[in-house]
């Protein structure tokens, strides 16, 4: 994709298409986040807003967040699993995530965890 074809930003608070040369942009620190290609940019999003206000409301929505080692294993996981939809081994797993089994098994038990409280939270 050249420059010309790439997408447009669009801010993350009200969703309104962020003019060339406009708008502000944060990196801040998120476990959630594993980056698509790079990851020695894991755990950092970077926020795109259209005015200051904007980017102060989204910072502060993010502020309160904890930063979770297991949540940012778990995503580079998901990155992982989403190139091999047929599965993976865990050691090839550990290679491709850069994690040690450990951690991987850490991030396995965050997530059955996360996923019990979501349940027992529902409808």
């Amino acid at each position: 994709m050249t420059t010309s074809e790439a997408q447009p930003e669009v801010c993350e608070l009200c969703r309104q298409t962020i003019t060339p040369g406009q708008g502000v942009r944060e990196n801040i620190r998120d476990s959630s986040f594993a980056h698509p290609t790079d990851h020695h940019r894991d755990g950092i999003r970077r926020l795109h807003a259209c005015t200051p206000d904007h980017l102060l409301e989204l910072q502060q929505d993010h502020r309160g967040r904890p930063f979770t080692d297991e949540e940012l294993w778990a995503a580079k996981i998901e990155r992982v699993m989403r190139r091999h939809p047929q599965g993976v081994s865990l050691e090839d797993l550990a290679i491709e995530t850069g994690l040690s089994l450990f951690q991987v098994e850490a991030a396995s038990l965050w997530r059955r965890r996360r996923s019990e409280s979501v349940s027992a939270c529902g409808p």
